[in-house]
């Protein structure tokens, strides 16, 4: 199967993000088409920020801010993974991506 990467810029307390869907592929365990990578977040950003902002989109599996682990301060960028497809595509077609 092709696959094809889109981008999406999402607003972060008041930061610029990018968020990146990779389609394609099927099978058992596959997340390219449910998994998203949310960059460019406050390092103050928490998991529970990913989870109220994404999900008003559908059913979240997992968000995770990905954090040093030295300071356990964010790296400034996380991934979402929601239990439907229609889900993330619906999150990347946000006209107004803010989270608070």
């Amino acid at each position: 199967a092709a696959s094809r990467a889109t981008k999406h810029s999402y607003r972060i307390s008041s930061r610029v993000a990018s968020g990146i869907k990779t389609l394609g592929g099927s099978g058992p365990g596959f997340t390219m088409r449910t998994k998203l990578f949310v960059g460019g977040l406050s390092y103050n950003a928490t998991n529970d920020d990913l989870m109220a902002h994404f999900g008003q989109f559908g059913d979240i599996i997992e968000a995770v801010v990905i954090c040093d682990r030295t300071t356990g301060r964010s790296k400034g960028y996380g991934f979402v993974t929601y239990h439907q497809p229609e889900a993330a595509e619906a999150a990347l077609e946000d006209p107004a991506p803010v989270i608070a």
